[in-house]
């Protein structure tokens, strides 16, 4: 078994000193070279852009976010992350300090072959500790084991509120301590990645439910893509169905999911919606395949929430649902062949081909497609389709 957490607590987060280091000495370099007469607020942008702190507005706005508002701004935001946490969480950090800027961030990752478990989250809290943002990673092509989570689909009880996919549901289970000392470190305004603070929880510490005066905490949002995004879904169940989480429930701005496949059947479904089914944000690229599963021959799935389709201008909101896929083994196959011929453009553009194309259409509808479900589809979507959106938002 192989657990992972960062920072380590013993040893110093890769490149910490050394990128506040050349910060600090980029910002003494800038004041020690400022023209006479600059205008002060020129001096202020230049020293927050080498503090690359320029996220000043999206922050606030993320904490003001009424719940159960839809914004596109931490749309695009959570899509990035969600992007990015398929990387190392150097990367992720170094990514998203893009969008949010100067932040904190945390992981926890835990493989164990035997229990058909490789989950990973991360976690973001905002310089000013008002906004934290909790991440999960999706199923890894190269993984097998996410592959194997990915169809261990035998229910699994979930507190007395019903079944749900076995395999989504232990990865949750198995992050859910370090999660929990994150989320009562940043309601306490400590830093979530503050080695020593965290040292006095360990995993077996009750973590209380009694109100903190004058928390500067003042927004919770969950994201993640494909399984990252059922395991969005199931963690913001675990809050409200766990009176130990009970202080986080008014904190919840939003749960966004990106590609995001069912996680459970009628009755879990029915409490989470009435729970909070109106800050779950589903977002769906075109035909992606992964939403319509697990299959109906792996038991009755259904979806709950809002369900966001792509557009031309982003993302829409719309009153349909996506329903579950009778037989999983041919939409899988259909969605593969889909992904080889979206690659194929040359071929795909001949007339024969177009033919038959058209003619599966007819068949069984819209075909189902594994190239829609990449990230790439969904981050760029969440931020207008520009090109490169997903290395910044310049």
């Amino acid at each position: 078994m192989e657990f992972g957490y960062y920072p380590d607590p013993r040893k110093d987060a890769p490149g910490g000193p050394t990128r506040a280091s050349e910060s600090l000495g980029k910002l003494r370099r800038r004041l020690e070279a400022v023209p006479a007469g600059e205008d002060p607020d020129v001096t202020v942008r230049a020293l927050k852009a080498i503090l690359c702190c320029n996220a000043d507005d999206v922050v606030a706005r993320l904490a003001q976010l009424t719940p159960g508002a839809y914004d596109s701004t931490a749309a695009s935001i959570l899509a990035a992350a969600s992007t990015w946490a398929y990387s190392d969480i150097d990367t992720f950090a170094r990514m998203v300090k893009q969008w949010i800027c100067p932040a904190r961030f945390v992981g926890a990752w835990l493989r164990n072959e035997a229990l058909v478990l490789d989950p990973s989250v991360y976690m973001i809290q905002s310089d000013d500790s008002q906004v934290v943002i909790l991440c999960f990673r999706g199923t890894t092509p190269t993984s097998l084991v996410d592959l194997l989570t990915d169809v261990s689909a035998k229910s699994d009880p979930f507190y007395t509120i019903g079944q749900i996919h076995g395999g989504f549901g232990r990865s949750v289970r198995a992050l859910m301590a370090p999660i929990r000392q994150w989320l009562h470190l940043a309601r306490g305004g400590k830093s979530i990645n503050d080695t020593i603070a965290e040292s006095h929880l360990d995993c077996c510490s009750e973590i209380g439910a009694e109100p903190i005066p004058d928390s500067p905490l003042k927004a919770l949002y969950i994201t993640g893509h494909s399984l990252g995004g059922a395991m969005a879904v199931i963690a913001a169940a675990h809050i409200f169905a766990d009176e130990s989480l009970r202080p986080y429930r008014s904190l919840l701005r939003g749960v966004y999911t990106f590609g995001q496949p069912m996680v459970s059947g009628k009755v879990f479904a029915r409490y989470c919606d009435a729970a909070f089914g109106k800050m779950l944000f589903r977002h769906v690229y075109r035909w992606d395949a992964v939403p319509s599963l697990p299959p109906r021959t792996m038991g009755e799935y259904e979806h709950f929430g809002q369900e966001y389709e792509a557009a031309d201008t982003g993302w829409q909101y719309r009153d349909s649902t996506i329903t579950q896929s009778n037989i999983g083994s041919l939409r899988i196959a259909l969605a593969g062949v889909a992904w080889v011929m979206d690659q194929l453009q040359g071929i795909r553009e001949q007339p024969v081909v177009r033919d038959l194309a058209l003619l599966l259409s007819r068949w069984v509808g819209n075909p189902p497609s594994l190239a829609d479900h990449l990230p790439l589809n969904y981050v760029r979507t969440s931020q207008m389709a520009r090109v490169g959106g997903e290395f910044g938002p310049r």
